[in-house]
């Protein structure tokens, strides 16, 4: 169904293009987050903390093929050429 890797971003703070869903390229996410920072400067700074995913958003890959959701542990993730990534919030609280 699609040629690239989408990024989907569920974040305020994120949506800073006016747009939800991103077509990026790459086959890691280290590759994807580059792309990411060149359409919207600034993000790696909000989703990377230390060189490392930050503890504060979820990175989610659905499976196109599988129809599976795994979630994404680090910039070295390979992802799908036609994936589909959410990256959100996380939640806390009591």
């Amino acid at each position: 169904m699609f040629d690239m890797p989408w990024v989907k971003l569920l974040s305020v703070n994120i949506l800073r293009a006016g747009k939800e869903e991103l077509e990026c390229n790459g086959s890691t996410l280290k590759e994807i987050m580059e792309e990411l920072e060149m359409k919207l400067s600034g993000i790696k700074d909000e989703l990377l903390y230390k060189g490392k995913l930050s503890p504060f958003y979820s990175f989610v890959q659905e499976s196109s093929e599988e129809g599976d959701n795994k979630n994404i542990k680090s910039l070295s993730d390979r992802i799908e050429k036609n994936g589909r990534i959410t990256i959100f919030p996380v939640i806390s609280g009591g």
